[in-house]
Formats: C-alpha cells, sequence, structure tokens
C-alpha cells in the first residue's frame, strides 16, 4: 500500500483517502467492543464446590482457568492451573489432583496457603481475586489489562456481577492476525 501525505499532515492510503491509522489493528481495538470477540459458552464453577470436582472439569475441558461464581451467579474469582500450582496441588492425567511440596522460590510470587487435604478444599480456597471487564470495554482495553495485570484472559460481567462472556490473549491475537 502506498499513502501519501495530505495538506493536515496525516498519511493516508494512496487514492482511498482512508487515514492509514484508521487501518491499524491498535485503532480498530479501540473501538470495536470486546463483545465481539468474547466467548458467550463459559464454564464457571461455583465457589463451593470441591478441589476434586472442578480439576475434573478442567481437564476434561482442556480450561486453564474458570471464573468463580457465589450462590447468585456472581463473580467471585478466577481459579487458573497456576492458582492450583501455587497452593502445592499437582495435576495428572487420571483427573486425579494431588499435593506435592513446592519451594516457594520456585514460583513467581511464591506459594500461598499449602492445601492438605484434597477432600475438604473448595474453589474459594484455591481461587485469585477476580479481575473483569463490563461488555462496554473495548478489545484495547481488555488487552492492556491482561498485558498490566500478567493474565490471559478476563471474564465480561454483566453490571450485576453475572459472567456473560470471556476473551482470552489468543482470541485478541487471532483477531490481530486475522483469524477471526
Amino acid at each position: 500500500m502506498t499513502t501519501e501525505t495530505r495538506g493536515n499532515g496525516n498519511h493516508h492510503a494512496a487514492g482511498t483517502g482512508v487515514a492509514s491509522y484508521l487501518t491499524t489493528p491498535q485503532f480498530h481495538a479501540g473501538k470495536l467492543p470486546v463483545t465481539e470477540l468474547m466467548t458467550t459458552d463459559v464454564v464457571s464453577v461455583p465457589q463451593n464446590v470441591g478441589v476434586r470436582e472442578f480439576v475434573k472439569v478442567m481437564l476434561e475441558q482442556d480450561l486453564h482457568r474458570m471464573p468463580v461464581v457465589d450462590d447468585d451467579g456472581k463473580l467471585v474469582g478466577i481459579i487458573s492451573r497456576s492458582d492450583l500450582m501455587a497452593h502445592g496441588i499437582a495435576l495428572d492425567e487420571a483427573y486425579e489432583p494431588r499435593t506435592v511440596p513446592i519451594s516457594p522460590g520456585l514460583l513467581p510470587g511464591g506459594m500461598r496457603a499449602q492445601v492438605r487435604n484434597l477432600d475438604t478444599a473448595t474453589a474459594q480456597d484455591v481461587m485469585s481475586p477476580a479481575l473483569a471487564l463490563e461488555p462496554t470495554a473495548t478489545v484495547a482495553q481488555a488487552a492492556e489489562l491482561m498485558v498490566l495485570q500478567h493474565v490471559h484472559g478476563l471474564p465480561i460481567v454483566s453490571k450485576e456481577r453475572r459472567v456473560v462472556g470471556w476473551v482470552s490473549a489468543l482470541d485478541v491475537l487471532g483477531w490481530v492476525a486475522g483469524l477471526v
């Protein structure tokens, strides 16, 4: 594509009259609602569900993170495979979580309280605080929050904090690459 500079100093695609910055992902990401990329079929876990039960779902559905909801279906946290590791819980192919001793120096941010009894531990015991966006957020805002908070996905919640979708870093990358 060739560009030309108009009298106002803006670069335009030659012959189109369209400013070249209007064709960049950054421009569109600032305008595109996150609802255009989000997945609406989100698997969430109640906060009082046992570790063994939600780990089985995570492994069967190849999920790396899940929103945690209270009895009213409102978002209260996120469970990720990293959260499980930070609590000394390892996963195996047989859907059996097991506790393992992990040195605090091996994990970024250190260990959290180690889960000692997998039969009584619940999602609430191992979840992280929830970061979330409302459906009015843009793709650029989602990408910025993921980068700044070092997370790979975010739940999209209604004003009542009910999960209505999920957007992942791969969703955003797929869109930037033109695959979505």
